[in-house]
């Protein structure tokens, strides 16, 4: 068996007062193979403002990625949110 990866550590930041924090990731099963995208919106208190998933067919890992960038901004501009 193989040396196990050291764990590092991470933090997660809550944005600025008045601003709202879009997180947002996708994914591919395979690279190339079905793929989702999944959204988060917190305001500066940790709030959750709304979240949004979906299947995005057979595509790769980097396009998921960036479906889920486009859709989460789309969805931000809908809201009339410009405090991203």
């Amino acid at each position: 068996m193989g040396k196990a990866p050291k764990i590092k550590n991470c933090m997660w930041m809550l944005p600025n007062e008045n601003k709202i924090k879009l997180c947002c990731d996708g994914s591919a099963l395979g690279n190339l193979g079905p793929s989702g995208i999944g959204i988060v919106y917190r305001d500066w208190e940790g709030r959750v403002l709304g979240t949004f998933c979906k299947a995005v067919g057979i595509t790769t890992n980097y396009m998921a990625e960036v479906n889920a960038i486009i859709d989460g901004v789309e969805k931000a501009v809908h809201r009339e949110w410009k405090n991203l």
